[in-house]
């Protein structure tokens, strides 16, 4: 770079810190249209591509390479500024980056401002912060650049109080004719006719919405992607296997999916439109899956989706919801004990030659599974060896829905942990399980709508002590049952493996770093156990024979308890 800078020829020497920064970016700038330097990025990406991509340095080497391929193909150093850092974010990174995020946006000490920075930076956005242009960056930029060390020594509040200020002063707002809009309609190009379906809806709906067909200049795709996200409430996502194999429409789905992790505000509205896989983190948001549609059913079911707004959640409400949707159901069998069944209403296929033809594709997934040993966190290797038993035995007639359970805490691991915990090959396969396992579920009726209500219901204040009361309180359910013989052995495995979870999610629940994500893993549990709690009660009430034993008495008054422990987690 200094032998570039030097060849431009005398220059006078910079003094205050401004030109200093502006000036190595210009000399940058200069280097990359050099020939030399054009030569030496060919040379260094043919080195860098030899690095081994399984390592953090190789994820690091890899993305060097490919900008130094790009820069040697004459490509616009400022368009390659202004693309995402990762071409696609290594778990590991994600990981680091999610938890900094988390810190950043802690409000004791106002590091917020600099999380929408952080953020900016790894997107490849224009500006510093949005509502930003050239003028107002080289302003802030000039202004902290100019501030002295009494100023930085003061407090961090202080210090990002006036930074926040600052940069609010120079935000550009939107001007009327860019006002805000309901909606963006995020698509992969293969699946433009389904885009316009959802926009036509969209007008018959009187919503507003941005769309890429429609709306985006051939000329500047980045920009008019990022104005899409800055100015539209909520994403509808279109996901394919397209999709997914798309950096634009991840980098779409990202944003709004960090400006809403728990997806309490529904930011995002999606659809799913053929058999690919969704990435675990997508597979946490509810969507609707519009390959169970066809014609004017599916113009409805997209409608119903975009329209729907969640009812205020009531204890009856909730209690029919998660009684309904539990799987498997409770109930006495012929030997008069409290036994498991699938539930009639989501684990009977609506489709039986589909779901058997995924069963047998799913049991082959399996068998790959278990042909090696796990090396999983223990939570993730025991909902394996139950969905394994249960399939093993049931085939297509297994409870889908308590199947679903298991995968949502093997996709909770997909989603944390990063490609070094794992041995080579292996979250390949766990993803290609949890897709096996996703078409089954595609041959089953659906109750989305009702899950989606319980989704928008708040867990925020169930902490970690309420979580082990209630699991608590399964406990002393479940126990006088037992020892009195009232109970199989495949309802005694479930509520065990669900008291295991509690423990988990209780944990996970008080760490330091838990976040948003932890949210939806306690809200899907607080569901299931309240569910497994009416479930029991109702049960028991309807088991004459044994209604006024001690046992049935004492885990009659347990499941009152939790039944009560769980609406007062749900604030009702």
């Amino acid at each position: 770079m200094a032998e570039v800078a030097a060849r431009r020829g005398p220059v006078a020497t910079p003094t205050d810190p401004v030109s200093l920064l502006f000036g190595a970016s210009d000399a940058a700038y200069t280097a990359a249209f050099e020939k030399a330097y054009a030569q030496a990025a060919a040379d260094a990406a043919f080195s860098a591509s030899q690095a081994p991509l399984r390592t953090y340095s190789g994820y690091l080497w890899y993305e060097t390479s490919r900008d130094c391929s790009q820069l040697a193909d004459n490509m616009d150093p400022l368009r390659l500024m202004h693309s995402s850092v990762w071409n696609q974010r290594p778990d590991w990174f994600q990981q680091i980056w999610s938890a900094a995020a988390r810190w950043l946006s802690r409000s004791e000490h106002g590091f917020e401002i600099w999380r929408e920075w952080y953020y900016g930076r790894l997107e490849g956005l224009s500006h510093a912060f949005a509502e930003f242009d050239d003028e107002a960056d080289q302003t802030f930029f000039r202004w902290i650049v100019e501030q002295d060390n009494e100023w930085w020594s003061r407090e961090p509040a202080e210090v990002n109080a006036d930074i926040k200020a600052f940069v609010d002063s120079l935000r550009k707002r939107k001007s009327d004719d860019k006002p805000r809009v309901d909606f963006f309609i995020s698509y992969a190009s293969p699946d433009e006719t389904d885009a316009r379906e959802v926009a036509a809806i969209l007008d018959q709906l009187g919503k507003s919405y941005i769309v890429q067909y429609r709306d985006f200049p051939q000329a500047n795709f980045v920009n008019a992607m990022n104005d899409a996200m800055d100015r539209a409430d909520r994403l509808i996502p279109l996901y394919s296997r397209s999709y997914v194999a798309s950096d634009h429409c991840n980098a779409e789905w990202n944003y709004y999916y960090n400006l809403d992790p728990s997806s309490v505000e529904r930011r995002i509205v999606g659809f799913k439109l053929d058999g690919g896989d969704l990435k675990p983190l997508m597979q946490t948001v509810n969507y609707r899956d519009l390959t169970r549609y066809s014609g004017f059913d599916r113009e409805e079911a997209i409608r119903e989706w975009i329209e729907w707004e969640p009812p205020a959640p009531t204890r009856e409400s909730v209690s029919d919801s998660v009684e309904r949707l539990l799987s498997p159901q409770i109930a006495a069998n012929a030997e008069g004990k409290l036994d498991t069944l699938p539930n009639p209403l989501t684990d009977v296929p609506v489709r039986e030659s589909a779901l058997e033809t995924a069963v047998r594709e799913l049991l082959l997934v399996l068998d790959v599974i278990f042909a090696s040993k796990h090396n999983l966190p223990s939570n993730m290797d025991r909902a394996l060896l139950r969905y394994h038993d249960e399939v093993r035995e049931s085939g297509a007639k297994s409870a889908w829905g308590g199947l679903d359970r298991l995968v949502n805490i093997v996709t909770g691991g997909l989603s944390t942990m990063s490609s070094a915990e794992f041995a080579p090959g292996q979250r390949e396969t766990l993803e290609e399980f949890t897709a096996a396992h996703k078409k089954c579920m595609s041959a089953l009726p659906s109750l989305d709508l009702e899950e989606r209500a319980l989704s928008e219901i708040s867990v925020e204040e169930a902490d970690p002590e309420a979580v082990r009361e209630i699991t608590q309180k399964l406990r002393a359910m479940h126990e006088p049952l037992q020892e009195a013989g009232k109970t199989t052995s495949s309802l005694d495995e479930l509520i065990e493996d669900v008291i295991k979870e509690g423990q988990d999610v209780a944990h996970a629940a008080g760490a330091l770093d838990a976040d948003a994500k932890e949210q939806g893993s306690k809200r899907r549990y607080l569901m299931y156990v309240g569910g497994i709690g009416f479930g029991v009660v109702n049960a028991l009430g309807a088991m004459a024979t044994i209604a006024d034993s001690p046992s049935a008495v004492q885990a009659m008054q347990a499941g009152r308890e939790l039944i009560e422990a769980f609406f007062k987690a749900l604030g009702l």
